[in-house]
């Protein structure tokens, strides 16, 4: 695996389900079978524009997600990368979700990718991050923040 992709969503539907698929759909990862990482960057992974694998591949992805079926309520997902400046270390991906502003999720996402390189001894490393925010409305609502890589 040496490339990989950031990206977000959101969705709403009638059912759980179809809600977690629109937030696929709108984070560009709903054609691929989604196959559940924890939380490393492989070393020498390089960031890509997208995803060139043929659609229904298994693709490797760190993600957080939260669904929502109160209304009115704030809801998010955040994923932060942080990649080494020497590339033939491994990086190390957190994610979270919940109710919660993009802020709070963007911020508690850096601070764990921050005591992870720490606790690691890696000291000169980048972040990189996404995160999106919904205000819920009836039915179910669905946030989704990835890495995937490949």
């Amino acid at each position: 695996m040496t490339k990989y992709i950031i990206t977000k969503g959101l969705g709403n539907s009638k059912y759980d389900l179809n809600a977690f698929d629109n937030a696929l759909v709108s984070s560009g990862i709903a054609d691929f079978n989604l196959v559940k990482l924890s939380s490393i960057l492989p070393a020498n992974c390089h960031r890509a524009e997208c995803i060139d694998l043929p659609k229904g591949a298994f693709l490797h992805t760190a993600y957080a997600r939260y669904i929502e079926t109160r209304p009115k309520q704030t809801i998010s997902a955040a994923i932060a990368i942080a990649i080494p400046r020497d590339k033939s270390l491994s990086g190390v991906i957190m994610e979270m979700s919940g109710i919660c502003s993009a802020d709070i999720a963007d911020e508690t996402v850096c601070e764990m990718v921050e005591i992870a390189m720490e606790t690691r001894g890696i000291k000169l490393y980048n972040i990189v991050k996404e995160s999106v925010s919904m205000e819920t409305k009836d039915g179910f609502n669905c946030v989704i923040a990835a890495v995937a890589i490949w």
